[in-house]
This record gives structure tokens, C-alpha cells and sequence, in this order.
């Protein structure tokens, strides 16, 4: 594409009727639900956010202004959504090459997922770019600027969609690994689903599954994610249940699931952690990175028992997808590598630290054989 600026234009003039309260100004996170998609578009590389105000427009600004971010009102906001992209592609200059537009509904879209948008578009040659999730559209769609004039041809009360299918042949759709691009919140209810998963960056089960796909996981690889998952829940949830603990078993079960995503790439872990920060999992690529080699400190004789540590055991507690012995998981790996010193040591540390945690983990649960009652 021709030089110039991407800016984003998040629309938030409307009545919001269906929720019965003022959208952009209710709460997620201690934050007007607003400041979560400024925040996101901004830690994705986008230093020109510009927002579109009318109803209850001066409520608003007074929030944007302390975000330093640019209000543009629209004087026919009772016309429909048409009448702000209008609004906001008007106060375009020449330097502007394309806008994200993101609908103020929209507060969960991943940083990850515009930068992913941002690549395709400097590749490409493309008129729209967006962002798909199992094939379905979603926001914010990246519209560059050969869709700035029949935009601007229409009127007021014109159809963005009528607009953009004119463009369809030229258009590029990203599967993204992102939910959010689909959650709006028009109802209470959808209001309240946001406000439940908006405190995670965790992807979804399926999520994960499309990672799977796209980074060509092998079958066998995903089977003993999944039972290494069962298994950790399990340890997981029984140990939270004694009182003494408050593990997280959303991570837990991801992580299991994840934790062998790179497998077969030269160090596996450390491969696997870098894609899921890639994907903007940060939490997950900390637990994957280490599932080969915790390194419990030797001077610490009582460590608090973690969410990695869960993962860790519960993968040497599973070959494949059966359940085995600590003994039988490294027995293979000792033979094979008796000849190799240093490696053998390495093999020897994680049997080390496999066995310490079975044992603790028996004595938190006060049962004899931690194998058997997986098994169970």
C-alpha cells in the first residue's frame, strides 16, 4: 500500500436501547467499557484512535479527554451506525491510508488480533481485511482507502455492508483464534457473559483446537494434551477443595491441553512458549516453558504448590493417554540416555522434582497412591 497512517474509529453515538444503560460507559474492570477497546487498539500499535460521540456525547468526552483520545461528534446520530462512519471518515486526511472500525459493543478483541491484521495488510493488496473466527466475520474489519470514496458517496442514512460487499472480491479474511472478534454486548445478558470473560486472556477450548489446526499439531500429540488436561483437573480441583490452596483450573486444564503444541520442533517448550506470546497468552507460554523442566530450588525445602507445578506433574504422570508410574513415564528416557551424562542428569532432576510433587500432592490429599485414584 501507498504511504500513510492506519487509525481506528470506534463508534459509540448510539441509544444504546436494548441494554437500557449507556454501553460505552458501563463498567468492565474497573473501566468504562470504552477504555477497554482504546487500551487494546493502542497496545497493538495504534496511536491515532478517534472516537465517533452523540447520544449523551458530553458525558463521554469527558472520559475520552482524559484518555487523550479524539472525539468526533455526529450531528445525526439518531440516523443509524452509517451516519458515524460517515462522520468519522470525513474527519480523515489525506495521510490516512485505513481505518480499523470497532463498534463501542465490542470491548474483546485481542491486541494479537489487530496486529495480525495490521501484517496481512502490509503484505497484501487487499480492500478489507477481516478478522474471521470459524469462518464468521467479525470486528474490526480493517477498510483501507480504496473504499474511502463510495463510502463518502453515500448518505447519512446509507449501509456500510452494501458498501463493503462492492469490495468483496478484493477482500482478505483472517482466521483468528479470537472470540472476541464475535462478542458484542447489545442485551444484559451479553453484558454480563463480557464481564465473565473479560477478566482472562485465555483462549477457549476451541480456540485452542484451531491453534491445533493451523499449527498442524499431530492427533496423538492433542490425545495426551487432553488426558494430561484430565488429569491435572483432577489433582487441581481436589486440592482447592481442601481449602488450603486457590489454584486456577482454567489455566491448568489450557495449559495441559497447550503444553506440547510445538512438539517435534527443536526445544519444545521454549518453542511452545514463544508462539502462545505470539498469540498474546502470556500466562500459558509461562507454564508451557517450563513443563519440561521445572527446577523445583533445591534450597527451598516446602515450595507453595503452583499452577505449573500441576501441569508438570500430571504430564509425567501420563504416557500418551494412559496414566503410569513416575518410574515407568522416565524409564525410557533413562536408558536411552545412560551414556549421555549431562542429559542423564537433566532426566534425573525432572524424576527428582516429578517424585516431590507426587508426594506432597499425596500428603495435601491425604492418599496413599496418587496413580490409583487418578486412575479411580
Amino acid at each position: 500500500m501507498s504511504r500513510g497512517k492506519i487509525v481506528a474509529l470506534i463508534l459509540a453515538a448510539g441509544y444504546s436501547s436494548r441494554m437500557g444503560s449507556f454501553k460505552p460507559l458501563l463498567s468492565l474492570e474497573g473501566e468504562p467499557v470504552i477504555a477497554r477497546s482504546i487500551f487494546t487498539l493502542r497496545e497493538a500499535g495504534i496511536e491515532d484512535v478517534r472516537v465517533v460521540v452523540g447520544f449523551r456525547a458530553q458525558e463521554l468526552i469527558k472520559v475520552l479527554d482524559k484518555l487523550a483520545v479524539e472525539s468526533i461528534f455526529n450531528e445525526y446520530f439518531d440516523r443509524g451506525m452509517f451516519s458515524s462512519v460517515l462522520a468519522g471518515v470525513r474527519s480523515f486526511g489525506s495521510n490516512v491510508k485505513g481505518f480499523f472500525l470497532l463498534p463501542g459493543d465490542i470491548p474483546l478483541v485481542k491486541s494479537g488480533t489487530i496486529k495480525k491484521l495490521l501484517e496481512i495488510n502490509e503484505v497484501g493488496s487487499c480492500s478489507v481485511v477481516y478478522p474471521c473466527y470459524f469462518g464468521l466475520k467479525g470486528h474490526p474489519p480493517l477498510i483501507t482507502k480504496k473504499c474511502f470514496p463510495r463510502i463518502l458517496a453515500q448518505s447519512v442514512s446509507g449501509n456500510l455492508r452494501a458498501v463493503l460487499k462492492e469490495f468483496d472480491k478484493e477482500a482478505c479474511l483472517v482466521e483468528t483464534f479470537d472470540y472476541g472478534v464475535l462478542l458484542d454486548m447489545d442485551t444484559p445478558g451479553d453484558y454480563r457473559k463480557i464481564t465473565e470473560i473479560a477478566g482472562r486472556n485465555l483462549p477457549t477450548v476451541e480456540e485452542c483446537f484451531r491453534m491445533f489446526e493451523h499449527y498442524q499439531v499431530p492427533e496423538k500429540v492433542i490425545n495426551h494434551g487432553w488426558a494430561v488436561a484430565q488429569a491435572a483437573l483432577k489433582i487441581g480441583r481436589r486440592l482447592n477443595a481442601t481449602g488450603d490452596l486457590s489454584l486456577d483450573l482454567e489455566l491448568i486444564a489450557l495449559a495441559s491441553l497447550l503444553h506440547d503444541i510445538a512438539k517435534g520442533r527443536p526445544n519444545h517448550a521454549q518453542a511452545g512458549a514463544a508462539l502462545l506470546e505470539r498469540e498474546g497468552y502470556l500466562e500459558l507460554a509461562k507454564i508451557v516453558g517450563i513443563h519440561m523442566d521445572l527446577n523445583l530450588a533445591e534450597d527451598i525445602p516446602d515450595p507453595v504448590i503452583n499452577e505449573a507445578m500441576i501441569v508438570y506433574l500430571a504430564d509425567k504422570l501420563v504416557r500418551g493417554t494412559e496414566p503410569v508410574t513416575i518410574d515407568e513415564r522416565f524409564a525410557k528416557a533413562l536408558k536411552n540416555c545412560a551414556n549421555e551424562p549431562e542429559i542423564l542428569a537433566k532426566i534425573k532432576k525432572r524424576m527428582r522434582d516429578a517424585l516431590w510433587l507426587k508426594e506432597k500432592t499425596e500428603s495435601l490429599l491425604s492418599i496413599n497412591n496418587l496413580l490409583s485414584w487418578i486412575k479411580g
